[in-house]
Order: structure tokens, then C-alpha cells, then sequence
């Protein structure tokens, strides 16, 4: 039986989330797997819906797209409830600094991703901080193929960005182990 993970990496335009799929996808890559990535955005190039759709599998991948994905990491109010309406059974993680979730969500995790990145006094980090919460939830690839990859397309903020990536794991098995 194949290996397969889906993931849907949802906010708005300029927080990163096709940067997430490519990295998310090259990594997966690097590990041996076969992925296919997608992304849709709105016409504003910052503000508007943004998401990207992973897909990382040890077999063909014969269809590109999400069916049912393993986790969907929801950085809006509007994307929230856009893909949780679509699959209302999927974990769903939310930044908890920009999501409202009803309490009675029993698949919802609230973390606060928008938080951390305030405190490092860096924003850009969020989308390595994104990928190691949806590393954390699944372990779908190894750290090391992450690592690989971040230190290769971001040598100048390459501590920054294994710093999110980590504090990202901490965070989502943090919340597994409640």
C-alpha cells in the first residue's frame, strides 16, 4: 500500500504559502517521494486568498490535487472557515494571533504562529514556522531533508528559519501531547 499526504496551506497573499508548498515539495522530493504541488491566489498580490495544495506520495501521483488532506494550516478568518466547510473532518490548524474558532471544534488546533514571529521580531519566518507545525503534526518527511533545504534557498536567514522550523515541530507535538 502507498504512502500518501496531503496538505493545504491557506492564508492570505504575502504570508508565504506558495513558498511553503515548493519548500514542503522540494523537501519531500529530496526524501525520495513524489510530489505534486499547486497553488491559487487572488489577483491582489498581497491581502487576497492564497493557498497551496501538497501532495507527496511514495508511488505515481495521478491525481495533483487534494481529496482528502492529512492537516490544512489556516492563517485567516477566511480561510478558515473556506476549508473547513470544504473538509470539516480534517485537522485544521489555525494561528490562533488571527482565527476565531468555536470552541466545540474538535478537530481545530489554535497556535500562535503570527505570535512567535512578533516576538522574534521576524514575519518572515512564518512560513518556515508553518511548515514545521504540519512537520510536527505528520512527520510526513525527515527533519533533515527540511533542514537540507532551507539552508540551501535561504543560506543568509538560515538560522532564523531552522529556528521557525523547530519551534514549529515544538508547537504541534506540544498540542498532540494535550
Amino acid at each position: 500500500m502507498s504512502k500518501r499526504k496531503e496538505f493545504v496551506l491557506a492564508g492570505s497573499g504575502g504570508q508565504g504559502l506558495v513558498m511553503m508548498g515548493i519548500l514542503l515539495g522540494q523537501a519531500a522530493n529530496q526524501d525520495g517521494y513524489t510530489v505534486a504541488q499547486s497553488q491559487s491566489y487572488g489577483i491582489a498580490a498581497r491581502g487576497g486568498v492564497s493557498f497551496s495544495e501538497v501532495v507527496i506520495s511514495d508511488d505515481v501521483i495521478v491525481y495533483p490535487k487534494t481529496r482528502n488532506p492529512d492537516l490544512i494550516l489556516a492563517l485567516t478568518q477566511e480561510t478558515y472557515e473556506m476549508f473547513h466547510k470544504k473538509y470539516p473532518d480534517c485537522l485544521i490548524v489555525v494561528d490562533s494571533d488571527a482565527v476565531s474558532v468555536p470552541e466545540d471544534e474538535k478537530n481545530a488546533r489554535s497556535l500562535p504562529l503570527t505570535g512567535y514571529c512578533r516576538k522574534v521580531g521576524n514575519m518572515r519566518v512564518l512560513n518556515l514556522l508553518g511548515i514545521g507545525v504540519v512537520q510536527g503534526f505528520t512527520n510526513a518527511i525527515s527533519n533533515k531533508a527540511m533542514e537540507d533545504t532551507i539552508q540551501e534557498r535561504f543560506p543568509k536567514e538560515c538560522e532564523a528559519n531552522l529556528a521557525a522550523f523547530h519551534k514549529g515541530i515544538e508547537f504541534a507535538v506540544a498540542t498532540k501531547e494535550q
